[in-house]
Parts: C-alpha cells; structure tokens; sequence
C-alpha cells in the first residue's frame, strides 16, 4: 500500500541527532490510520538514512518485522512474521548483506527452509523439509550457484530426483524416481542443455519412451510404448522435427496413425484411423500444412464431414453428413469467414433452414422449414443483426405472425393470426418498445 502521510516525532536532538519516524496505511482501520512502520533517522551528506531499530506492522497492527539499521544498512538479524504472529524467517545481516545462517517456518512453525550466507550470497548446503522435519531438498551452493549432487526426497524418505551441477548447470545424468522407487527418468545434460539418450519408464518399471537430443534438441530416433510393452509410435527427429513417415498404434496393436511429415508439418496423404480398422480421417496436407483437404469418417466408414481450409484459413464448401451419409449442414467460407448461403437438414434430409452470410455475420433472408417442406418461418438480417420484415406461418401454409425489425428491435405494427386467418391481436411497436393502443 502506498504511504499517505508521516507523524514525525523528534527525540532529543542534542543527544542522539535522531528523529522518529512513524508511517500509516492509507485506508481507516476501525476509525484510524493504522500504524505501518516504526524507524528512527540521522543526516547523512544532508540525506536522511535508517539507523536504530526498525518495525513493520500488518494493516491489523501485528508485527511483520523487526530489525536494526546502522547508517543505512541492516545490521544484525531480521525477523519476519506471519500475520498470525507466528515466527516466518530469521536473516543475519552485516553490513548490510546476508551473512551467516537463514532460516524459514511455515504458519505452523516448522523449520521448511535453511541456508547459508557469505557476503550476501549462499554458500553451503541450502537445506528443504517437510513438516515432519524429514529433508525434502538439499543443494550444495558455491559462490551462489548450485554445485554438485542435488538430492529431492519422496515424504516417505526415498530419493525423488538426483541432478548434478557444474557451475550452476545442470551436467550428468539427471535420475528421478517414482515414490515406490522405480526409476521414472534417465536424462543426460551437458552444461544445461539435454544431450544424448533420454529415456523414461512406467511405475511398473516398463519402458515408456526412448529418445535422443543434441544441444537440447530432439535428434534422431524417437519411441513410445505403451504400459503393456506394445509400441506407441515411432519417428526420427532431424534438427528437433519430426520427418518422414510415422506410425503410431492403439495398444492391441492396431494401427492408429500414419503420418508423412516434413520439418514437424503434415505433408500429402496422413490417415487416422478407428480401432476397428476403418479410416477415421484422411487429410491431404501442403504448404507447410497450411492447405488441406480433409475427410472424416464414422467407424463403419460412411462419410460425415468434409473440409478445407487455405493458408490456415476455412475456405470453400464444408459439408457435414449424419450418420447415415445424408447432409447435415453445407456451408461456405471465404478466407475464415461464412459466406453465402447456410443449409440445415433433418436426420431424413429434409431442409429445416437457410440462411445467409456475408463475411462471417448474417446478412440477408433466414428462412426455417417444417419436415414437410412448407415455411416455418422468414426473417432478414442485416449483419447479424434482425432488421426487415418478419413473418411465421402455420404448417397449413397460412400466416401466424408478421412484423418487422429495426436493428434487432421489433418496429412497427405486428399482427396474430389463428389457424383460420382471424386477427388474435395487433401490437405496435417503436424501436423495441410496446406503443400502448388506446
């Protein structure tokens, strides 16, 4: 919180040259400004600079911290609170940096955190636990940076990860392991960057995946299986892409997937396929797979979608079929956008609408059909929004609601018919609002 104001309190100037400093929150706290901060000052090159004891208080007036300044710089420990009043850290200081242990509590008061300090910078072994005072991490410092062996632990005491260190990157083997123990991951590092085989495991200890990275990059070859040993997928990776042919499979064995990359992309004929064998989709990819053709079929290998798209773009004729091949919905789109005409069928290919488009919005004449073919409904659209004539007809064909929109509102006289054509009522309206009728 910003500070608004100070109350400066002078002490005895002939005898201390110092001055109280008393800072407030800005927000009342139960009709006053609570008390923030507590510090004396002395000149220094005509600056006023922090020195003596040092307290910051919560908004609810708990203390947070504690300490001492000597000429600007802390000196001595710094204590930290939670808001509970419970102990959060303790930090030495001299001449203004860290120096010599650090330690840090939870709200509950376990010890969660200690270190070491030399000049402001950690040295030693930086120590983590868990609550119950079993050791969670342990790294080794060397002039601030990690160094050597780091060992995590699982709560239950068993090693969690092992990662070595050279000047503060991660070199070597890096191992980390499953709470029952079992090998998880075997990555090797050179000065920070992943090199050579990398290889991953299930909890039952089975392979999961095998692979190879060059200056942190994925390369060459590259396999996963599933739990039960049967093969995922496999490819070969040059300079981090995935390129040439790739299958995958389900995990009886069937095939998935086979795919024809380039650099990563999607290249010509790439087919997925349901677990009973049957193409699911076939895609014909180019351009860096920013063109496409692309079909989609049930599991008993009728046709349901059929799609486009040009330089990432939905483009041309989309079509969607139930799933006994009848159209569902044909559509248009021009470089992302709906455009012309939109047709809805029923399950038996019979037309429930059309619509309009005019560069994604709705534009035009929108006309609904009952299953018999005869009108349901016609409105106009004026990009997305209702504006024109309005009419609704019973499935005789005669007429049940006719109106108009103006910009989305209803304007104008609207008027109710029964199924014999009788007038029910008659309604007028002005840009939405109903004109009461004397």
């Amino acid at each position: 919180m910003r500070i608004l104001f100070f109350v400066l309190f002078l002490t005895s100037t002939s005898l201390f040259g110092q001055t109280q400093v008393i800072t407030h929150y800005d927000h009342e706290y139960e009709g006053s400004y609570p008390i923030k901060e507590k510090y004396t000052t002395i000149e220094k090159d005509t600056m006023k600079i922090l020195h003596g004891h040092y307290t910051m208080y919560s908004y609810n007036g708990q203390v947070i911290l504690t300490g001492y300044y000597h000429r600007g710089r802390r000196e001595g420990e710094f204590i930290n609170y939670y808001e509970s009043g419970q102990l959060q850290r303790e930090t030495k200081y001299a001449d203004g940096l860290r120096e010599g242990e650090t330690t840090v509590f939870d709200e509950s008061g376990h010890l969660i955190q200690s270190g070491t300090f030399k000049h402001d910078t950690l040295v030693g072994t930086l120590t983590t636990y868990y609550t119950d005072g079993k050791i969670r991490n342990e790294t080794t410092f060397v002039k601030g940076k990690p160094e050597g062996l780091v060992k995590e632990y699982w709560p239950n005491g068993k090693i969690k990860e092992e990662i070595n260190y050279v000047n503060g990157k991660q070199h070597g083997i890096n191992n980390t392991y499953y709470e029952n123990g079992v090998l998880k991951s075997q990555i090797n590092y050179r000065y920070g960057l992943i090199d050579g085989e990398s290889l991953s495991y299930y909890p039952n200890g089975s392979q999961n995946t095998i692979a190879y990275q060059r200056n942190g990059s994925n390369e060459g070859s590259y396999k996963k299986y599933y739990e039960n040993g049967q093969l995922e997928t496999s490819g070969i990776y040059t300079h981090g892409q995935l390129n040439g042919h790739i299958t995958s499979y389900y995990p009886d064995g069937t095939i998935k997937q086979e795919l024809n990359l380039a650099n990563g992309k999607r290249s010509g004929i790439n087919l997925t396929y349901h677990p009973n064998g049957e193409i699911k989709l076939k895609g014909d990819y180019s351009n860096y797979e920013k063109d496409s053709k692309i079909e989609e079929y049930n599991d008993k290998g009728t046709l349901i979608a059929t799609r486009k798209y040009k330089s990432d773009f939905k483009t041309g004729t989309w079509k969607y079929y139930n799933q006994k091949g009848k159209p569902h919905i044909i559509e248009h789109y021009d470089q992302g956008h709906l455009e012309g005409k939109r047709t809805v069928y029923d399950d038996k290919g019979h037309e429930l609408s059309q619509e309009s488009y005019v560069k994604g919005k709705k534009h035009g004449e929108t006309t609904a059909y009952y299953p018999n073919g005869k009108t349901l409904e016609e409105k106009n659209y004026k990009f997305d929004r209702l504006d024109g004539s309005y009419m609704r007809y019973f499935k005789s064909g005669d007429i049940e609601i006719e109106g108009s929109y103006t910009r989305n509102e209803k304007n104008g006289e609207w008027t109710y018919y029964d199924k014999k054509g009788n007038i029910l009522r008659q309604e007028k309206y002005k840009f939405g609002r109903l004109i009461p009728q004397p």
